[in-house]
């Protein structure tokens, strides 16, 4: 390696890199430039605000962070998680360092219960615990100094149990404890306390703080207060009716504490209660305005309310925290009511709610904490111990299943079948022979149709797989053995049946029916199990054309029109035909070993083309991955999982869409394939895909809209295309450790670290110092599963 090198991240690939130099040169300068980290999540813009009525919830249960108390993202970008119990944890997205208190170590933590994380102008972490007073880190050695109580020292903290920590304008930290609040000198480091006059009827005990834009500071405790700290003084804006005046269990009264006081970018101040729910602060009327929807009559008691909440449907009593986000949206968590979403200039609101079929519903209606990262990731801390992030950029797959009891859902997350009509519903076939229905969604209002198969009445469904509507919203479907039923949608339920007869040769042909299309001319073609693919002449009459094929190709799964006016039949056992209905004539396709260039497998589901390159064809070949084919050399080109980041070679089902990429349903969850790049990009349920596993037949692109559906075990998922891209923001890069010969490198004394190896610009190492590891890490948190990297060693390396 030559002197003066250095190590560029921008690459994909593991989270460490490794040199050897061989013990060239005297010595070794080392100069770190932390450049650029591409993160793969699908992030729609978040320049509108539309409410969010669909977020999906990921659950972080294999971390420790059970009982989550603060949450804190630092000017580096790594997020701090305090703990009930367990102390202090700092996270990068994949590992954890826990800090603890030990009872004989004055430098550790003052006790394992945080209650607040602040981080001053200065990038000081400061840690409030219960018990343990006031705690200051030492980033560079790891330590912590503790700020107590000491009963013979007025200038020490006035008690030790720390609720909440800010910062004003000036610069001065404001403490909230137990028993008083205090401002703290860094020049000193002592404390002067400041406590609310007893005759007011307010307490000591401070539960929240904020210190606003304009230099307020504002003291949550059994009320709101307002500290003028020129004078040094209090006064109560907003006072409740105090225990035990008035009994907790009395519901037409309110025994309050203000658990949460924030301000939003508009400058508003918003009011998070034990009993009364939300309150904006209205200043030019020095009152308070409650977000509730069935205010209690208690107007004498609070002369400073009332209840013009501009008609924003808010029910819940207890809120414990409120932030807002980049939108001008507030979030608010509640005490059983779960987390809401409110919009204070629309008058609108959301709430998310613990739903137990719903894997991505939020995991606990009690919650304590919700913070929003510099990524925008929204992180729900709950008092039973769950921690959820949410990528609210990340709205677009939507998951339509089973919820029991709801009759607007699906009988059956099973899904089979998916079709769209003119009008926008989605039909869908969903469960078992048994249990087999047939649904009808109208996906604006939200509500649902059912078609199941009555014996006695034959104008009943059949079976109800498959399903297509026509451009005219007829619904077809298959009728089971050698039935094609169809409805029309001036008669919902009524279902017309047309049989194959031995004796009539333009009946419908022997066998069931696998497969429906309609063409751009409006032909309808059906495939079937053993016969082959024929077309419907007269739809009035159930008149067929049948083009049988010549070999075992068993079921027809898949048929596709191209732009030349082609159709491309997808076999069980028969691989790839192409049909031509002009002359009639078929060319099949099938797996050769003998030629690199041919199909690599017999069973064909997916079939499409895009308007890009429509010299190509794309096929999914189950078990042999995605297959293009070249049509004037007629060679196919394979992408499986030996050769790239596909991620299984069993490929159910596959959309192009007007961008030109390939989509496919997968044993493994859904991918992306950009054949300008030949990379995939793939998802998972992380990303709120239905389950890893997807039904073959279980595909299906609207016409109308470029919407796409893949349908499996647990429902379908449904997107745009166009809504799902590459975040272009990059995760802030940080070096995290160093190893020389595998061990790690500590930092001060004769070691080449002075400092923290993220702050460090050059190193320099000795000549015998050769072997150098460099561990690092991109603090997006989105997803970092998807998170990629490159490194490069310039002077050492080419490009």
């Amino acid at each position: 390696m030559k002197q003066g090198g250095r190590i560029v991240i921008w690459a994909k690939g593991c989270r460490s890199v490794s040199w050897w130099g061989g013990g060239l040169g005297p010595g070794i300068v080392l100069s770190m430039l932390m450049a650029v980290v591409v993160h793969a999540q699908p992030s729609p813009s978040l320049e509108s605000t539309p409410p969010p009525s669909r977020l999906q919830f990921e659950h972080l249960a294999t971390h420790p962070f059970n009982q989550t108390t603060a949450i804190l993202q630092d000017h580096e970008g790594f997020l701090w998680l305090g703990q009930r119990g367990t102390g202090l944890f700092k996270f990068d997205g994949y590992t954890h360092q826990q800090y603890i208190h030990a009872p004989d170590d004055t430098t550790s933590l003052g006790k394992n219960q945080i209650r607040a994380l602040f981080e001053d102008r200065a990038g000081t972490l400061w840690v409030g615990t219960q018990g343990g007073g006031l705690n200051r880190f030492d980033r560079e050695a790891e330590t912590f100094t503790r700020f107590q109580h000491d009963p013979a020292d007025p200038t020490t903290i006035s008690n030790d149990s720390i609720h909440v920590i800010v910062e004003d304008g000036a610069g001065s930290l404001w403490v909230g404890t137990r028993h008083g609040l205090n401002r703290f000198d860094p020049a000193t480091e002592t404390f002067t306390r400041y406590y609310l006059d007893a005759s007011s009827r307010t307490h000591n005990w401070i539960r929240s703080l904020l210190a606003d834009q304009h230099g307020t500071l504002w003291v949550g405790s059994w009320g709101v207060n307002r500290f003028d700290p020129t004078t040094e003084t209090f006064s109560t804006l907003l006072l409740f009716p105090e225990a035990p005046t008035f009994e907790r269990d009395d519901a037409d009264t309110f025994v309050n504490v203000v658990w949460a006081l924030h301000e939003d970018a508009a400058g508003r101040l918003w009011v998070g209660t034990e009993r009364g729910g939300v309150y904006r602060f209205a200043p030019e009327t020095n009152t308070f305005i409650n977000y509730r929807n069935d205010p209690r009559d208690v107007r004498d008691l609070l002369p400073a309310v009332s209840w013009d909440n501009n008609g924003i449907p808010f029910n819940a009593d207890i809120v414990w925290d409120i932030t807002s986000d980049a939108e001008g949206g507030l979030w608010v968590g509640t005490h059983q009511d779960g987390l809401f979403w409110i919009d204070p200039a629309s008058g609108t609101s959301v709430a998310f709610q613990q739903d137990l079929f719903d894997p991505h519903s939020l995991s606990s209606n009690e919650v304590s904490t919700v913070y929003i990262d510099r990524q925008g990731i929204l992180w729900i801390a709950s008092m039973d111990g769950t921690l959820d992030r949410v990528d609210r950029a990340s709205r677009s797959f939507e998951h339509i299943y089973a919820r029991l009891g709801d009759p607007n859902s699906l009988r059956d997350s099973f899904t089979w079948s998916i079709s769209d009509a003119p009008d926008g519903a989605l039909w869908v076939t969903s469960g078992n022979e048994e249990t087999r229905t047939l649904h009808r969604l109208d996906r604006q209002n939200d509500t649902y149709q059912f078609f199941q198969p009555d014996p006695n009445d034959p104008h009943s469904l059949r079976n109800g797989f498959p399903v297509l509507v026509d451009e005219q919203g007829a619904v077809w479907t298959g009728g089971g053995e050698n039935t094609l039923s169809r409805m029309d949608p001036e008669r919902p339920g009524y279902f017309i049946h047309f049989q194959h007869d031995p004796e009539d040769p333009e009946s419908l042909p022997p066998g069931r029916v696998i497969s429906l299309y309609e063409d751009r001319a409006g032909s309808l073609w059906v495939g079937t199990r053993n016969f082959g693919l024929s077309r419907m002449e007269d739809r009035a009459q159930g008149r067929f054309s049948r083009f049988p094929f010549e070999s075992d190709h068993g079921y027809v799964n898949s048929i596709y029109e191209d732009q030349a006016g082609l159709l491309w039949i997808g076999t069980t056992r028969g691989g790839l035909y192409r049909f031509d209905p002009a002359t009639e004539t078929t060319r099949n396709y099938r797996p050769n070993p003998d030629e690199s260039g041919s199909l690599s497998s017999s069973m064909i589901f997916g079939i499409c083309e895009t308007t890009q390159h429509p010299e190509w064809l794309w096929v999914a070949a189950y078990s042999g991955g995605l297959r293009r084919l070249q049509k004037d050399t007629e060679t196919f080109t394979h992408f499986t999982v030996q050769n790239s980041d596909l991620p299984d070679n069993g490929v159910q089902g596959l959309l192009c869409d007007a961008q030109g990429r390939v989509w496919m349903s997968t044993d493994k969850g859904l991918s992306r394939f950009d054949p300008t790049t030949e990379t995939f990009t793939n998802y998972n349920t992380d990303d709120g895909i239905q389950g890893l596993a997807f039904n073959s037949w279980a595909y299906h692109q609207s016409r109308h809209s470029g919407e796409m559906f893949f349908g499996g075990p647990g429902g379908i998922n449904a997107f745009s295309p166009d809504a799902l891209y590459d975040n272009p923001h990059p995760p802030e890069v940080s070096l995290t450790r160093l190893r020389l010969y595998n061990e790690p490198v500590s930092v001060g004394g004769d070691s080449p670290l002075q400092e923290r190896l993220s702050k460090t610009e050059q190193l320099t190492l000795r000549h015998d110092e050769n072997d150098v590891t460099f561990e690092y890490v991109g603090l997006h948190f989105a997803d970092p599963t998807h998170n990629q990297y490159q490194y490069i060693l310039e002077g050492y390396e080419d490009a």
